[in-house]
């Protein structure tokens, strides 16, 4: 037997870990069940379609993490993971933040990032958002499972609904608008499958909490960070200066509910937790 002494394995990067640790946690479909011969043809055939778009949607997040950590500067500034249903959030190394002269600006620039996604586009406002719609066709698209919050009292129905339909699932977007002001956003809440790519970069240190709503884990961010989606097609990142509270709700945790809105963690909170079906 040889005495050769064994050089030790290099430690993985943190981001090579972070990549594998999305492989490993992201919802793969159960196979359909294939009961009967000639019924099992077709479901076979619609369950392989079904995989493949499952595969595709995988390979779809793989790939989105693989662009973004592959430049040296993101690489290097991602700290630690964290995924709440759909939305995925990179605490990163804390980068200046855009002056407030620049954000009140209607007419500004679009914010430099240091998120490499060279396809997408960048959004400054909510209401940019392509596919406005009406709440019974967005209902529908997700199988009458949406829920609209019964808090605050005079919230009532969204006043502009946006519809993204991707082959991983479909986006929702709900917006309600000041009864004073109507061309200021009060909140938006967004509806997400879990087989939408949706990613935060998020300051390590900046104030964030863990928490539960309903049993289930959520994550409060309260300061500006960014935001971006990949779709089938069409990329695209917003910058968020308000807080926002992320969580799951639904049978089996199956969607994912994104509160963005000026309120306290208490307040948003009962936002969460008064959740409703809509008529």
């Amino acid at each position: 037997m040889s005495n050769i002494p064994q050089t030790p394995r290099p430690e993985k990067p943190a981001w090579e870990e972070l990549m594998e640790q999305t492989a490993r946690d992201f919802p793969y479909p159960p196979t359909p069940d294939m009961a009967g011969r000639l019924r099992g043809r077709l479901k076979q055939r619609r369950g392989a379609a079904r995989m493949r778009l499952a595969r595709g949607a995988v390979l779809a997040v793989l790939m989105g993490l693989a662009v973004m950590l592959v430049v040296p500067e993101v690489r290097a500034a991602v700290l630690e993971f964290i995924r709440i249903g759909a939305v995925r959030i990179f605490l990163i190394e804390a980068s200046p933040s855009p002056s407030p002269s620049a954000e009140a600006s209607v007419t500004r620039s679009p914010r430099p990032t240091q998120t490499p996604y060279p396809t997408r586009m960048l959004l400054q406002s909510v209401l940019e958002l392509p596919g406005e719609t009406r709440l019974a066709t967005a209902q529908s698209a997700f199988g009458n499972r949406i829920q609209l919050p019964a808090y605050p009292v005079d919230l009532g129905q969204p006043d502009r609904v946006f519809l993204q339909s991707t082959v991983q699932g479909p986006l929702v977007t709900l917006v309600w608008m000041e009864g004073d002001a109507p061309e200021r956003v009060r909140m938006s809440l967004e509806v997400l499958t879990e087989w939408v790519l949706t990613s935060k970069m998020y300051p390590a240190e900046a104030e964030r909490q863990r928490l539960e709503i309903n049993g289930m884990e959520a994550v409060w961010l309260g300061s500006p960070h960014e935001i971006w989606y990949s779709l089938d097609r069409f990329d695209f990142s917003r910058w968020v200066s308000r807080p926002v509270l992320v969580w799951q709700a639904g049978e089996g945790a199956a969607l994912t509910y994104r509160l963005e809105a000026d309120l306290p963690l208490e307040e948003a909170i009962k936002v969460a937790e008064s959740l409703e079906a809509a008529d």
